[in-house]
């Protein structure tokens, strides 16, 4: 079972809006952010989304991805108002 991690750059702030995309043969399951306070969902609309936004709580997020079942290339995007896109890309088999 693989392992990801990628840090924001220093120009997320504590509290910003991220959205989230994802690319390829996978789905965001879920969302979350820390907050045990927070009223947002942890899943989208429907049980797997390609598209999702969450605030950043205390400047972390956590993002659940479930690959499909052909092997290749998936891109998880992410950005802010205020932050430049960044992109992870992983392999998955």
């Amino acid at each position: 079972m693989g392992k990801n991690l990628i840090f924001l750059d220093k120009n997320a702030k504590a509290f910003d809006k991220l959205t989230f995309t994802v690319k390829g043969d996978a789905n965001i399951v879920a969302v979350d952010n820390g907050n045990i306070s927070s009223d947002e969902l942890h899943i989208g609309k429907t049980q797997l989304e390609k598209n999702i936004q969450r605030n950043l709580f205390q400047g972390s997020a956590l993002v659940i991805l479930r690959a499909g079942k052909q092997n290749g290339k998936v891109e998880l995007l992410f950005s802010s108002d205020k932050m430049k896109a960044r992109k992870l890309v992983l392999n998955t088999k």
